[in-house]
This record gives C-alpha cells, structure tokens and sequence, in this order.
C-alpha cells in the first residue's frame, strides 16, 4: 500500500480533483499542501472504512488496534518520563498528529468517510501504523505497508566505538575521528520523524544499519570455525530491505546466520530509547545506541575554562552519556577497549571536559591532540570524570524518583499485566466464538477495523528501564478508528 496505490483509487481520486478544483481557497490550499505521508494515511483510513469490500482487508485485519509511541501519552504520561527532554519530545509528537490532522481534514471530508474515520484518534492509529511498519522506497518519503514485511521485530546495528575517560586508548587520534565519522554515518537518521531505515521511510536507507552491510549473506553452514561465525555475525546487521523496482518486490536480506526455529530479525537503524518509543512504541532493555541527556549548566567546570575563548562549543544535543550494549551492559566491568558505552561521555562532551580540565600551558602545547579529543594527562582524565559524575549525581537528584523506585512500579506494572492477561485467556477461552470468526454482518463498529495483531508485531515490546520509558502511561494508547468509537 502506498501513495501510488493511493492515487489509482478512483474514489480517492476524484476527492482530490474536487479539492483541487474547489471554490474555496482554503479546500485549493490544503489539496496543494498535502504530503505524501498524509495521502498515505488517508488512503488507510478509506480503506478500513470499506471493511470486508477493500483488497487489503486481510492485511488491515491483522494490524495492532492501539499504539504506544509518543504522540498517545497524555500529559500525566509524559510527566512520568520525568526528563524535561522526553516530555518535549512527547508534546511535539502529539502536536506534529494534530497538525498533519488538521492539514488532511479537508480531503478526509471530501472523500466523505464516516465521521468517526475523520477523528483525530483515527488519525493518530494511521499515522502510528505509517511510521512504526512502514518499509523504506526511495522514490516516496511515506513509504509502504508491506504485508509480511512488517512482521520482523527489531535488532539494532553493533554498537559504536566509544572513548573512555582516564583509559589509556590504543588507537590514534586518526583513527578514533575515523571510528567516530563510522558510527555517525552508520546510524544517521532523517531529521524531525525520521522512524528508521528498512522500517519508516523517512529514514535511511538499510545500509545505514551496519558498519559493512556489504558483506552479503552468509556463506554455507560448516564453512568456517563457530568463533569465525560468531566474529563475522557480531560485526553485521540482521538483516534489511530494498525495492526491487525491476520486479517490483521489497527484497529482505538476512545477513546473519538464521538458527532452525530462530526469528528473522530486521534492522531499522540506529535509535536511542526515546527515539524508539517516539516511532515504534517499545524501548530495549540493552540498547548499544541508548543516550542520557545531560544539562551541561550542571558541570561544574571553572568559568574561566568553560568561557574561555579556545573552548570547544558543546551543544545541548550532544551533551549525554552513553548507555550499555548487550555485548558488555552497565553492570559488568569496563573492559575500556571501547566496546561498552555504558556511562561515556559523547565526543563533544568528551573534548570539552577535557579541554576544561587541561591546564593553560597544555591548552597551548597540546591544543591539536585536545582537538582531536585525545587524553593529554591521567590527572586532566580524572578531573574531567569527576565533574561528570558531579553533574551526572544532580541530574539524579532532581528526579522525582530513583532508580529503585523505577524497578519496583515496572515489576508491579509487569505483575499486574500478567494477571490481566491470564484473566483475558480464561474469559476467550470461554466463549464459543471470537471476534475474528463472526460474520462480517454481526461485526459491530468496534470490529471491523482490525483484530488484535500476534505477539510478533510489538516488535519487542517496552522492555527497557530508561528514564522510567516503561511507567504506565505507556499502556495507554488510541484504538484503531473504528474500534475507538464502537
């Protein structure tokens, strides 16, 4: 499904033309302002209206009723992320539905769909489902709705190299900028809603995902020794995806060796939590790409350094520290070979600190290594970690809880949920029929949108502990368009 088809439909179509050629400049207007995510989340919702009638109802039977991105968490949920950062993020999602809303209401009356498909909560369902399942094209930024290909759940890039605070590095200043430049190029990702490479089309493209995507499918089984297997699986993707203009085919790529009984797993691009939950609606428990904002007001670094004219700027964005990977979490020891992040600064962050805690004859002497973000003394590294801590332990202590606390709400939200599910299995299991097996006569409007999707489709669900992402705002979502007004 994509705008192409969107545009094929005679009855989509004609609502266009008569936008287009309306008396009202406004209705003029909007048809000319439209964007190709808006005619594709238009030409969704037309096609849950028509019900068993549309081509695509199989499909559109087996997409999710609800979300839990962003742009569903009111402002009591989005108070529970307790990070200032988070909370915007939450507002302006929410906001940028409401906009694109407003912005497709006139064609969504000139298709003349039933008025609840014209809601601002069905609005909210299709746009959720465009930007957690579609799959990259590279000729429309909406990208398509892909059955069977949205199915993959999610595994994220290998994770970046990071520099450690007072560890002796073993690679030059060349090539730390160098790995730097890798790990940026690797994860990029489109600016403003940008949801992922293979999954969102407003991101890059699959080869984004990995630092050599180029190594194509593994060879036969038995080739090579277990530990080349593993060497060679750990430094590529999953998998990813492309259109097949010449056949007109979304071609997926497994690019790690695939287990009998084992899921095929697909990256969508490098992404923090909060990106994560943004667009898809679930954060990961070990994210190797994960990020904590840090106030950079909250470093106590000396104002003669921090004002100082050489002082290398630090914008807001790339103050953080970064997370753990799975490959070396936050609760083992730190190697300092760069392959766990847990609590490193970013590079700015890094060459700042460290800049600041240089003294003004090193500054002088030794400006082309700070520059390059090289440790110049074991003394300057460890005055630099302990003004990191510092800021780090009054970031904490501004938050209304603590860790431990986080733990304990996200057990017992865990424990409630499991109670509630088993409840819900006993009480399907005694009914002689479902939703899914009445007829399409006896479907009231609360059914006909979509049945509930299989596990596969949470894409891992909202496992993660960051920044309490996990509290039980998230389990409040809008319902698919005509589930949400039965």
């Amino acid at each position: 499904m994509t705008t192409r088809s969107a545009r094929a439909d005679p009855a989509l179509a004609a609502a266009l033309s008569r936008l287009a050629a309306s008396p009202d400049p406004d209705d003029v207007a909007a048809a000319a302002a439209l964007t190709p995510h808006q005619l594709l989340a238009t030409h969704l919702l037309h096609e849950v209206s028509k019900g068993p009638e549309s081509f695509w109802h199989p499909y559109l039977q087996q997409l999710p009723r609800s979300y839990t991105s962003l742009a569903h968490f009111s402002a009591d949920d989005a108070a529970a992320l307790q990070l200032q950062l988070a909370q915007d993020v939450a507002a302006a999602a929410a906001e940028r539905a409401r906009e694109e809303w407003q912005g497709a209401l006139p064609l969504l009356r000139a298709l003349g769909l039933p008025k609840r498909f014209a809601l601002l909560r069905s609005w909210l369902w299709a746009a959720s489902t465009l930007h957690s399942r579609t799959m990259f094209l590279p000729w429309c930024p909406a990208g398509a709705l892909t059955p069977f290909g949205d199915l993959h759940n999610y595994a994220p890039p290998p994770p970046p190299y990071v520099p450690q605070l007072g560890v002796a590095e073993d690679r030059t200043a060349a090539e730390s900028a160098a790995a730097a430049d890798e790990v940026a190029a690797a994860g990029s990702v489109a600016a403003a809603s940008a949801s992922g490479s293979v999954y969102g089309a407003e991101g890059a493209t699959g080869a984004t995902c990995a630092k050599d995507a180029s190594t194509g499918a593994p060879g036969a089984e038995g080739a090579e020794p277990a530990a080349a297997h593993e060497a060679e699986d750990a430094d590529a993707i999953a998998g990813d995806g492309s259109w097949d203009e010449a056949r007109q085919q979304y071609v997926i790529v497994v690019r790690r060796r695939v287990a009998a009984g084992q899921q095929v797993l697909l990256c969508y691009g490098r992404h923090t939590n909060l990106e994560l939950l943004e667009h898809y609606g679930f954060v990961m428990q070990d994210n190797p790409h994960d990020t904590a904002p840090l106030d950079a007001a909250l470093l106590p670094v000396p104002d003669s350094a921090r004002y100082s004219a050489g002082a290398p700027p630090l914008p807001p964005d790339e103050c953080f520290v970064h997370g753990g990977s799975p490959q070396a979490p936050c609760n083992t020891d730190n190697t300092g070979d760069g392959s766990s992040g847990c609590g490193a600064p970013s590079w700015s962050l890094l060459h700042f600190l460290r800049y600041c805690a240089a003294t003004p004859a090193e500054r002088r002497t030794q400006g082309h290594r700070l520059a390059a973000g090289e440790s110049i003394s074991e003394q300057g590294d460890r005055i630099a970690l302990g003004w990191l801590r510092a800021a780090c332990m009054r970031q904490l202590e501004d938050l209304p809880t603590s860790l431990a606390q986080d733990l304990e709400e996200l057990q017992r939200n865990s424990q409630s949920d499991s109670n509630s599910n088993i409840q819900s299995r006993s009480h399907s299991q005694s009914q002689e029929e479902g939703p899914a097996q009445r007829s399409a006569s006896q479907l009231g409007a609360g059914d006909r949108a979509a049945v509930p999707a299989p596990q596969a489709h949470d894409r891992q669900g909202a496992a993660g502990t960051t920044e309490a992402a996990q509290c039980e705002g998230t389990q409040q979502a809008a319902a698919a368009p005509a589930a949400a007004v039965a």
